[in-house]
């Protein structure tokens, strides 16, 4: 099913899109309308906010930072600090924390923000349009706070990257990547939800493993990977404590 809509959105004039996508998608309905570029989103618990990542315009920073809109008033509020990059938002099972990374305790954070904006002009002047290119910012760290902001804590501080982390569905345990063993090492871990007690699930080194998200009874942890075939991504489930890994996928690239 998902090869015949792909298949059929590239074949089709940009004028069908929206009746190719109408065979799957309903009421589909833009909401944030204020930002560069928005997305990543996910409902609160009780389905009344969103938590989702965007470029604020005009703020002098061009990368992500974390916000949260009430579906009902469209009110957003920054929740992240607003220096250097964020990413990978989730509400925590009781709604009343949020979980998010950020590279904010970067030194050198603010200065990254000219060579982007020299970057994207560039690109302008050539009329080129850059692909989307996931970064592997070794400050990126795990932070959890309330659903304002306030309150922000440092779940993680071993150096390399730690982000795209989610709860289990009884709030007890984060699953997160990380390439804390080595740069093209980009494993799964496990940690209480007070950071404490590491540990890794995965072992598949030089190759990429994250995107996790619990199952609903909390017991199992599905994941994408590109062990078979570099940048080519499949979907894998593993037990939470190791064990029982096996390929859901081999011939799509999510």
């Amino acid at each position: 099913m998902h090869v015949w809509l792909l298949l059929s959105l590239f074949a089709a004039e940009p004028a069908d899109w929206q009746k190719a996508e109408a065979v799957y998608l309903k009421n589909i309905r833009q909401i944030t309308t204020e930002f560069v570029r928005a997305g990543e989103g996910y409902f609160a618990p009780d389905g009344k906010s969103i938590i989702f990542q965007a470029e604020e315009k005009d703020s002098g920073n061009p990368f992500y930072q974390i916000f949260v809109m009430d579906l009902q008033s469209k009110r957003t509020r920054r929740v992240s600090p607003g220096i250097g990059k964020t990413t990978c938002s989730y509400f925590s099972p009781d709604g009343k924390k949020i979980l998010f990374a950020s590279s904010h305790l970067n030194p050198e954070a603010k200065q990254q923000y000219a060579e982007e904006y020299r970057q994207r002009e560039e690109d302008r002047k050539a009329g080129k349009r850059r692909r989307y290119k996931w970064d592997f910012d070794p400050y990126l760290d795990i932070f959890e706070a309330n659903p304002d902001g306030s309150q922000l804590r440092r779940l993680t501080d071993t150096p390399g990257y730690d982000a795209e982390g989610s709860y289990s569905p009884d709030g007890q345990w984060i699953v997160f990547c990380s390439n804390r063993s080595g740069p093209e090492n980009l494993e799964l871990y496990i940690m209480d939800k007070d950071g404490k007690n590491v540990r890794q699930l995965t072992h598949a080194p030089g190759c990429y493993n994250g995107g996790p998200f619990f199952s609903p009874d909390g017991k199992r942890i599905i994941f994408r990977s590109d062990r078979k075939k570099k940048d080519h991504l499949q979907l894998y489930v593993i037990n939470t404590d190791g064990s029982g890994e096996r390929a859901l996928t081999d011939d799509l690239n999510w």
